[in-house]
């Protein structure tokens, strides 16, 4: 079965390999493309610092040399092993979710504490202000962005309808969903896309294929990869 992986291509090229690993045949569909911001990350001394995605660790490994001493609090495993690869040993995962990273920033350190939350600009959490009503300080840098592509690669259009409806697609966001179902739209494979198994990471993922039509969609029991 042919598997279509709607990520940012780095991630999608890692998750492509542990479908092939399954046996399913991995289609890499970049719908995004991560780009670093321009500015300066945020002076002054932190307690920790707070990432949701794997996108904030280029710019996180960029840091000043005092930050490779903080812990640093990351919702999944995955992205507290990228941290610890790039060099930065205290990453400590949540295992989880949003909600189960807020706890156990809660429960390993306690407030009033100066936190720095690095994320991207279309970011819709809302961790930053659950912290602060939590009673800690938080300071956020939006280092990157994930900038959607115009149009529907050939290829994938190509792809999409030599499957016309078999095979499965693998989402990772609302705001990703949404992408995909606009761009397949102007594409004129829509009904072709529709067609094939939606996998999700979260209910909210769900939603915009399933208002769109979507005739299966399955949502991962745990928000995560």
């Amino acid at each position: 079965m042919r598997v279509f992986v709607f990520r940012p291509r780095l991630d999608a090229e890692r998750t492509a390999r542990t479908i092939a690993d399954h046996g399913f045949e991995p289609i890499v569909a970049p719908l995004f493309e991560v780009v670093r911001l321009p500015g300066e990350a945020p002076a002054g001394a932190f307690d920790a610092i707070v990432v949701t995605s794997g996108n904030a660790v280029p710019p996180l490994a960029e840091g000043p040399a005092e930050w490779h001493d903080l812990p640093i609090f990351a919702v999944g495993a995955r992205t507290a092993g990228k941290i610890r690869e790039a060099g930065l040993e205290d990453a400590r995962s949540a295992d989880g979710d949003r909600n189960d990273l807020i706890e156990l920033i809660r429960r390993t350190l306690p407030a009033p504490a100066k936190l720095l939350m690095i994320a991207g600009r279309d970011r819709k959490e809302d961790v930053p202000g659950r912290l602060e009503e939590a009673g800690y300080e938080v300071a956020i840098w939006t280092a990157y962005a994930a900038e959607p592509v115009t149009a529907l690669p050939e290829d994938m259009r190509a792809a999409l309808l030599q499957a016309g409806g078999n095979g499965a697609a693998l989402h990772y966001s609302a705001r990703g969903a949404k992408t995909f179902i606009a761009l397949t739209q102007a594409a004129g494979v829509a009904d072709e896309a529709l067609e094939l198994t939606h996998v999700v990471i979260s209910a909210a993922t769900a939603a915009p294929l399933i208002a769109a039509g979507a005739s299966t969609v399955l949502a991962a029991e745990h928000p995560e990869a």
